[in-house]
């Protein structure tokens, strides 16, 4: 019986479930059946004499052998594509989901000015977007999720994890349009002293990654804040309801330029004129060691930087 070929079909099959760690979506990647996923997977399992692979839970993790393969296996793909000329990656070929977790106001922000844009590029390529929980860092290593926005410091990341930082964002208060204080800096013609809002009440966005937020040392509390949550009229986990909740009451609502740049020119709030809040944020793309190569993911996060800085 002749010894099973190695073919490049075959090694692509292996280097996208590596990374995936899924049949369904190694297959809707390479755009193939995962009845054919199945059958290379089983020819590199009797060429190498490994399992390769082992179900879990969650789908496919791989084994010893498949993890020393995975770099040679790797760099044998990149020659194949510099010999055909070939990038391994053409955006108006892909079929794929991209799953990734972020707050509302995220989405207002970094993916909704260049959704148009990724969609014409790759029409085959679809978004699932969850809310950030404080487990999003195995999410990223299990596979759940491929990409993460959330703040923090790029030169900080946990072993086995990158991050790119997008622009840095400041805070701003922000009213509804016929708020009495803005109104008061209007007719005296000045700032508002960030002790005169203590006796206002705010509206917090509190989503489940605040805690980690707040362990970890990313944004600090303004002055504001520091007042106690006495000053809270609302808690809420969507800045699209905070939004509606500022346009139709007293409240008052510290948020991110970016955003609060679009209510304005919505015509939904107002930024009050304050002294500085002493606090501003980074937000990072993150994702784990396992999609590094990955070019597909490279590509979807050029876009979200290119339109976080064009804004």
């Amino acid at each position: 019986m002749s010894e099973p070929r190695i073919e490049s079909n075959h090694l692509r099959v292996f280097e996208a479930l590596y990374r995936r760690e899924r049949l369904q979506d190694a297959a809707e990647e390479l755009g193939m059946s995962v009845s054919a996923v199945q059958r290379s997977l089983s020819h590199l399992r009797l060429l190498w004499r490994s399992p390769l692979f082992v179900r879990t839970g969650k789908g496919y993790a791989p084994d010893a052998k498949a993890v020393a393969l995975y770099p040679e296996v790797r760099a044998l793909l990149a020659g194949i594509d510099r010999l055909t000329g070939e990038t391994g990656f053409r955006p108006s070929e892909v079929s794929r989901t991209f799953r990734i977790a972020l707050v509302d106001r995220g989405v207002e922000a970094f993916l909704s000015p260049v959704a148009a844009e990724i969609f014409e590029e790759a029409p085959g390529v679809s978004l699932a977007l969850r809310t950030v929980e404080l487990d999003f860092w195995e999410d990223l290593r299990s596979g759940e999720l491929d990409l993460v926005l959330y703040p923090g410091r790029a030169d900080e990341m946990p072993s086995g994890y990158h991050a790119q930082a997008l622009p840095t964002e400041e805070f701003v208060v922000v009213v509804r349009p016929e708020h009495p204080l803005l109104q008061r800096a209007r007719d005296e013609k000045r700032t508002i002293a960030l002790t005169e809002l203590r006796a206002w009440r705010r509206i917090q966005v509190q989503t489940g990654s605040n805690a980690f937020v707040e362990r970890e040392g990313a944004p600090g509390k303004s002055a504001v804040e520091s007042a106690g949550s006495r000053t809270v009229a609302v808690w809420t986990p969507y800045f699209l309801a905070a939004t509606e909740l500022a346009r139709r009451t007293d409240c008052y609502l510290i948020a991110a330029e970016a955003n609060a740049r679009a209510w304005v020119a919505e015509g939904k709030l107002a930024v009050l004129p304050t002294d500085p809040l002493a606090r501003n944020f980074t937000p990072l793309l993150i994702w784990h060691d396992r999609l590094n190569g990955d070019p597909a993911l490279q590509w979807l996060r050029g876009k979200i930087l290119a339109g976080a800085r064009r804004r």
